[in-house]
């Protein structure tokens, strides 16, 4: 066989990955190509929810349910529900205080139709320059909110920006972008009904990246936090 040199058998492979790389564009335009969008609903600012960040999650009868991360009665967010036939429900109306605001991730639901999330903001309106650190909440059936945790943006963490998943213990687990040991975010675990426990474990800490879309020195956390306070100020 012939000898190949280092540097050729990197040319080659940088080829072969390109080629790849063509083909899956390649096959997804052609996919995207055979489908067609459907406006299900057009938000429409105050005081249905704007802004929606999230994605939705869909019920059997085929409703949707997401978190919108302005308007409401207080530009601190809703969440909403969007029938089949395109109307949509404000199901919470946050206000920026204890009860959480801004929620930028969408909801998880269980099977008792309870919905689960976070808020980057709110709850300890004392913490994170004055708008909070955000909240892990649960909204039942009914439209009542709990608050399962009040983040204060020290080792517990503070402004998730992600939401939360659901094991079948009840536990919920999500992202910090802020705080945790080295101030750059975490993973933490809320207990639920069979493992009480008062407030929020951490399970993984980061350094150098805050756990949300983008790197902390982006600054698209702190941008976010600025963003959702010149809101509350209108």
């Amino acid at each position: 066989m012939p000898q190949v040199s280092l540097s050729e058998g990197f040319a080659a492979a940088k080829r072969r990955l390109w080629f790849a790389w063509a083909l899956a564009v390649f096959g997804i335009a052609g996919a995207q190509a055979q489908m067609t969008e459907v406006v299900l609903h057009n938000f429409g600012g105050f005081p249905r929810g704007a802004s929606p960040q999230g994605g939705v999650i869909r019920d059997s009868a085929g409703n949707l349910y997401g978190t919108a991360s302005g308007g409401g009665t207080s530009n601190a967010g809703v969440v909403y529900r969007v029938d089949t036939a395109g109307h949509q429900k404000v199901l919470y109306n946050f206000t920026g205080g204890a009860n959480g605001g801004g929620p930028m991730a969408g909801v998880i639901g269980d099977s008792a139709g309870n919905l689960y999330g976070t808020t980057q903001g709110g709850g300890d309106v004392s913490a994170c320059g004055g708008v909070g650190c955000g909240v892990v909440y649960k909204l039942d059936a009914t439209g009542d909110e709990t608050v399962l945790y009040t983040f204060t943006g020290g080792t517990d963490g503070g402004m998730p920006i992600a939401g939360v998943i659901r094991d079948a213990h009840g536990n919920l687990y999500g992202t910090a972008s802020e705080g945790g040991a080295t101030g750059f975010g975490l993973v933490y675990v809320q207990a639920g009904r069979d493992r009480p426990l008062d407030g929020v474990v951490q399970l993984y800490w980061t350094r150098g990246w805050g756990l949300s879309h983008h790197r902390r020195d982006s600054r698209f956390g702190r941008q976010s936090l600025r963003d959702y306070r010149d809101r509350r100020r209108v």
